[in-house]
């Protein structure tokens, strides 16, 4: 599917694959993304992060793409299966965020900090 409906508004993959693009440019490396919050780790270790969106060999905060792609304020939707159930009808994959760490160290070992508690 290339498109699917979200708090009344009409999502396309190609809107969701642009947020990706400015994340990555903004956070070449991913857990530099501290979320709402801010703190001194990032979203990897937040324990308020569960999944992740993985595309492109990269880990994505999935409510934070979803805010940028739609323009509606994280505070306005929940995470979850609110937010994955748009990224997986758009035929992206959503996965645990562990997973998502240990998808990361796989590519990169020197990144095993991701992978700590």
């Amino acid at each position: 599917m290339s498109s699917v409906m979200f708090k009344g508004d009409l999502v396309i993959r190609r809107g969701i694959l642009d947020a990706m693009r400015e994340y990555a440019a903004k956070h070449p490396d991913t857990n530099t993304f501290t979320g709402r919050r801010g703190g001194s780790k990032g979203w990897l270790h937040n324990r308020s992060f569960k999944y992740a969106v993985w595309h492109g060999g990269r880990a994505y905060p999935p409510k934070h793409i979803l805010s940028k792609a739609t323009g509606v304020p994280r505070g306005e939707f929940s995470g979850g299966s609110q937010t994955n159930e748009v990224f997986a009808q758009l035929g992206f994959q959503v996965i645990a965020k562990h997973v998502a760490k240990l998808k990361l160290w796989d590519q990169d070992p020197s990144a095993q900090s991701l992978c700590s508690v």
